[in-house]
């Protein structure tokens, strides 16, 4: 009667984690094919090429084809991206030491060169929202509607309830939809947990701001402490910001000054309903522990 009593309490245990199989499986397959999606979107021709080439695909063609062969071997739906629409945006030249115009024969583009204490400000009517850019020197491209920006670069934006700021050694961004790229760039933002205003570092070698708003961190670092020789930190080979609330981390590691404790193969918090949240901390007694909500 024991083994009979025993073998049913396994049983009612372990059956509502079956039923949740269905469930999990779907949501880490559609993480999977969002996250691999934004990958190949924002990967180089490069990049598409070597991954080409691992799986045995063509490397012939444009960064387009490549892009697309590897969506249909991956079994993924291939959206052409939409022409945004061309927004409405006012830009001041708050100051520049030096300025030219100049154009290029092929392809035919026009340019707008500034030098030597630069400032740009620009002002998006849509979402009235405020950005501004101070480097070295700033390449405005008047044919794409593209700004590029290098050296002793900060980029602040502003919006009615919040503001970020970034500095890095090279931006690129789209006046259009404000898509960008920062070469190693770390970003700044405050945001509130448990009731208590923390200042968070991102740090990425390659930072990717998509035009739905995503993030895209290449060789990431997060912190709250100290952004120069941190108390902790996270490193992760990438962080994906998709929504609120809702972020993912790759090949991650929790670092408490220079020792890492944790290891995370791959994490995930969902934006809305949570199924599976791991908890991780210490206790005298049990010593270090990991727990989940199921």
């Amino acid at each position: 009667m024991r083994k009979i009593a025993v073998t049913f309490l396994l049983f009612s245990l372990l059956l509502p984690m079956w039923a949740q199989t269905g469930t999990q499986e779907e949501q880490d397959q559609d993480l999977k094919e969002r996250t691999l999606s934004l990958d190949l979107r924002t990967a180089t021709y490069f990049e598409l090429a070597a991954w080409c080439d691992r799986l045995g695909l063509s490397i012939r063609g444009g960064r387009s084809e490549l892009q697309h062969r590897l969506e249909e071997f991956h079994g993924l739906e291939s959206v052409q991206a939409p022409v945004p629409e061309t927004r409405e945006s006012d830009i001041e030249i708050e100051s520049a030491d030096q300025s030219r115009y100049y154009t290029l024969d092929d392809p035919v583009e026009k340019y707008l060169q500034l030098l030597g204490d630069v400032t740009l400000v620009m002002y998006d009517e849509e979402s009235g929202s405020t950005h501004r850019i101070t480097s070295d020197r700033i390449i405005y491209n008047q044919t794409i509607n593209s700004i590029t920006a290098s050296g002793n670069l900060v980029y602040v934006l502003e919006q009615t309830d919040s503001a970020e700021s970034f500095t890095g050694e090279s931006l690129t961004v789209s006046l259009d939809d404000w898509k960008g790229i920062f070469i190693q760039g770390t970003s700044q933002a405050d945001r509130t947990i448990a009731e208590k205003e923390l200042t968070f570092f991102y740090t990425g070698n390659t930072i990717y701001r998509l035009a739905d708003d995503s993030v895209i961190l290449k060789g990431g670092k997060i912190t709250s402490s100290r952004p120069e020789d941190p108390y902790y930190h996270i490193d992760a080979d990438h962080i994906w910001v998709l929504g609120p609330g809702e972020w993912a981390l790759s090949n991650a590691a929790l670092y408490v000054g220079r020792v890492p404790l944790f290891y995370f193969p791959f994490f995930f918090h969902p934006g809305n309903e949570l199924i599976f949240h791991p908890s991780i901390g210490y206790r005298d007694v049990e010593g270090f522990y990991a727990q989940t909500s199921i």
